[in-house]
């Protein structure tokens, strides 16, 4: 797993920083597409139902990270 994977899930889940899901898909984004981190991958698959609904609400940067996810959900459905 990559560091900036691991700096991800504490974004995501709040560890030692404020949980905040824009900046946890932003990080899982970048070690996906860097080092093509497969957990990264799992992690956005994972968010992409909380990405929707925030998208749905108006977020327009998680409407964004909706349209990439897309990509890694169907990258992980394979391995």
């Amino acid at each position: 797993m990559d560091a900036i994977t691991d700096l991800g899930v504490c974004f995501r889940f709040g560890q030692g920083v404020q949980r905040d899901i824009l900046q946890a898909a932003e990080l899982f984004m970048q070690a996906a597409e860097e080092s093509g981190d497969v957990v990264a991958m799992g992690n956005l698959s994972d968010l992409k139902d909380e990405l929707q609904l925030m998208a749905e609400q108006g977020n327009a940067m998680a409407a964004a990270y909706v349209a990439h996810t897309e990509k890694y959900v169907s990258v992980i459905s394979h391995v």
